[in-house]
């Protein structure tokens, strides 16, 4: 045979062997590397079937002061606390009293979408907290005050997105103005606290705009609540007021669940579906100088002709024993012009305003300092009323 046949057949024979150890080396290499993946994977998904949702990093102002870390974009100057930039994915908690947060118009931003349950600003046995000018979204709860804090101040934060705006819980003495809350399922939610101020705030296309359980002696004043499911709830609280507020264009306006002596006045229900939802008997409400202007229903009192447990339902007070509410539906006369109608708006068997307004009521601006004095005359009130109350009123008008 040829030399140069020879080494052409040499040649074929080496370059036929590396390439046969290239492959086989890059099949071992895959198979490896899936075999490890594959192994990973198995226990990745033993060791964790179901994962506990994870919470959002922290940010705290310390009892002592300092902004922990010193790196978040916090400027402290004495007792005021301004954000410098948006803050994404992270809380905020406070750990110490007599502060301000002042947003300075920057976001606080978590992220509910991954199952996270966190809340944007945390204040848990503080008093004298102010935090305002904030923009909170998409967290659980926005802002969270609870355990006996005391006069803490939520002011003119922009509050979206999150399952409960503002949570309230076993605290008094606090107040919720002129913030925006929209696109929660509960704007405000108060649990077991008692004697807080809500007023002057926007809420807008919630699932609920304020929600009450177990809390009594708060004020609801000058709010507007609009394009929500439901606008107020009371469940089993007693002694508040709610005054001066424009409830309008929601699904249903007010439901009071065994609450007593709330007094309602001075508010202004319009185009709502549901007005007014009376259930597990709520008893001596007040309801004088409102205005309830083209609502779907107007009163659902699902307590009429069920016996109260041990007693008798007593049902709830639609007047002032002297000038009642307006109904924009009321077709009764006012022969001697006194402004009130003279026949009574019968509502159902149980509800009648006796003193029915011939025109709206002009919703004056509601003054803090009011709200003991107009407490003690709502609760004279009750007792005058139920004393003078008349048993069948001469004339009726639907």
């Amino acid at each position: 045979m040829p030399q140069s046949t020879k080494n052409k057949r040499k040649f074929n024979l080496f370059l036929f062997g590396a390439v046969m150890k290239r492959t086989a080396l890059a099949l071992i290499m895959a198979l490896s590397i899936s075999a490890v993946a594959g192994i990973q994977f198995v226990f990745l998904v033993m060791a964790n079937p179901l994962p506990a949702p994870p919470d959002l990093a922290h940010i705290y102002i310390r009892n002592d002061g300092s902004v922990d870390p010193s790196t978040a974009p916090i400027q402290r100057v004495g007792d005021i606390y301004t954000l410098t930039y948006n803050i994404y994915n992270y809380s905020i908690e406070v750990q110490c009293d007599n502060i301000i947060i002042d947003g300075a118009g920057y976001t606080l931003q978590g992220n509910r979408s991954n199952g996270i349950e966190a809340r944007g600003v945390q204040l848990s046995e503080r008093s004298n907290v102010t935090v305002r000018n904030l923009k909170i979204k998409t967290f659980e709860y926005g802002v969270t005050v609870s355990f006996e804090s005391v006069d803490n101040n939520i002011v003119g934060n922009h509050i979206t997105d999150c399952r409960y705006g503002v949570c309230f819980s076993q605290n008094s003495g606090n107040s919720i103005t002129e913030n925006f809350i929209a696109n929660c399922s509960d704007g405000v939610e108060f649990v077991a606290s008692a004697s807080n101020n809500v007023d002057r705030n926007n809420f807008t296309n919630n699932g609920r705009g304020f929600y009450l359980h177990n809390s009594p002696y708060n004020t609801l004043s000058r709010n507007k609540i609009d394009n929500s499911g439901d606008a107020v709830w009371l469940v089993g609280s007693s002694h508040n007021i709610l005054s001066g507020n424009n409830i309008s264009n929601n699904g249903n306006a007010l439901t009071l669940v065994g609450s007593l002596n709330n007094s309602i006045v001075e508010n202004l229900f319009a185009n709502n579906g549901d007005c007014i939802k009376l259930r597990a008997w709520p008893e001596n409400n007040v309801f004088y100088h409102n205005c309830f202007i083209d609502n779907a229903k107007l009163i659902i009192d699902e307590c009429y002709g069920r016996p109260l447990h041990g007693g008798e339902y007593l049902g709830n007070i639609w007047d002032n024993c002297s000038e009642g509410n307006y109904w924009s539906d009321y077709n009764g006369a006012d022969n001697n012009d006194d402004g009130i109608g003279d026949s009574s708006y019968i509502i159902d068997e149980a509800n009648r305003d006796n003193y029915p307004l011939m025109e709206p009521v002009i919703i004056p601006e509601f003054q803090s300092w009011a709200i003991l004095p107009l407490l003690l005359i709502v609760t004279i009130l009750i007792i005058i009323c139920k004393q003078k109350l008349p048993k069948t009123p001469n004339q009726e008008s639907y």
